[in-house]
């Protein structure tokens, strides 16, 4: 059984947002958020910090990961070559307690410590190489 076919002609669809983005530049300036449900960025972090206090034999009570990801549309759509096409930028908040008398150097300890093996953050920071 196969689906049924049909065409979608992009163009068309992208002509009223691309003059949208021309005439009005700032609605092209959008921010998406994920929170710590299972999203590549938040998931990565929280993983991490989870392992990393298990390993450390520290208790954590509630653990909140938000990312926010800034985008201008007026790139990814060519309305604007000056505009950089994907993400301009990309913020993460983690909120984390600890269980009731962990000692504050080893709290800072843990949070350094998933902060410096959380390969997603890592990547963000410090990019790859392109080939």
């Amino acid at each position: 059984m196969g689906g049924m076919a049909y065409t979608i002609d992009l163009r068309s669809v992208q002509a009223p947002l691309k003059d949208r983005y021309r005439s009005d530049p700032t609605s092209a300036v959008v921010v998406t958020a994920a929170h710590s449900a299972p999203s590549d960025l938040a998931i990565c972090e929280e993983s991490t910090l989870r392992s990393v206090a298990a390993n450390m034999g520290v208790e954590l009570e509630p653990v909140h990961v938000g990312v926010r990801i800034h985008w201008d549309f007026r790139g990814t759509m060519g309305v604007d070559r000056d505009v950089p096409i994907g993400a301009t930028g990309i913020e993460m908040r983690t909120q984390v307690k600890v269980k009731e008398g962990v000692d504050a150097e080893r709290a800072k300890r843990l949070l350094s410590s998933a902060e410096r093996y959380c390969s997603t953050l890592q990547t963000l920071r410090h990019g790859v190489e392109e080939d």
